[in-house]
């Protein structure tokens, strides 16, 4: 999906963690190309509808053309180490 961060930039995202009972922070998003977790942000359930959509959906700063296949690769890998970290600590 496309995720709006805190400086109003579009990024490519994936939820990483979803507390329904807390309304402030309801949806934890992980920001591609920053895949070590530094950049995850929370998202609260009001703002949903403003900063997510679907994927590719904000052509006019996301495209497809700005995610080349190698980085993005890379990219997915890093994540899926961090994710797997992730759950071995907790």
């Amino acid at each position: 999906m496309d995720v709006m961060d805190y400086l109003d930039a579009w990024h490519l995202a994936i939820i990483c963690k979803i507390q329904p009972d807390n309304e402030a922070e309801y949806v934890k998003i992980n920001l591609f190309p920053y895949p070590r977790g530094n950049r995850d942000e929370w998202i609260a359930l009001s703002e949903i509808g403003d900063r997510m959509s679907g994927p590719f959906a904000n052509s006019d700063t996301v495209s497809e053309k700005d995610y080349e296949v190698e980085p993005v690769m890379k990219c997915l890998t890093s994540l899926r180490d961090y994710y797997q970290k992730f759950l071995t600590q907790n």
